[in-house]
């Protein structure tokens, strides 16, 4: 089971993107789980989950959220994927992150 936590400025495109990414994983048949939060209480949605996932609306935050949490992976979702709701390509970038 892959944990993702899936952080923003807390919009509903991120929630769009959540359900997205779920339903693509279970046609492939991966068991994942999405959480989303709010960039702002990552720290209260952290623990448990194998990578943090970030909309481009808050990359600025990569950094300091890699120093925090360095065991755990972050991944900052394109522009062009998170704007036309590309999840297979967000999967396909969560699983490569998560191999290395």
């Amino acid at each position: 089971m892959i944990n993702v936590l899936l952080a923003c400025n807390a919009g509903v495109s991120t929630a769009m993107m959540e359900k997205k990414i779920a339903e693509e994983a279970k046609r492939r048949n991966i068991e994942l789980i999405v959480n989303a939060a709010s960039v702002s209480r990552i720290e209260s949605f952290v623990k448990d989950n194998d990578i943090i996932v970030l909309g481009p609306q808050v990359r600025f935050a990569s950094k300091k959220i890699e120093k925090e949490y360095p065991d755990i992976p972050v991944y900052v979702i394109e522009m062009a994927d998170f704007g036309m709701m590309r999840a297979d390509n967000v999967l396909d970038n969560i699983l490569r992150v998560l191999s290395k």
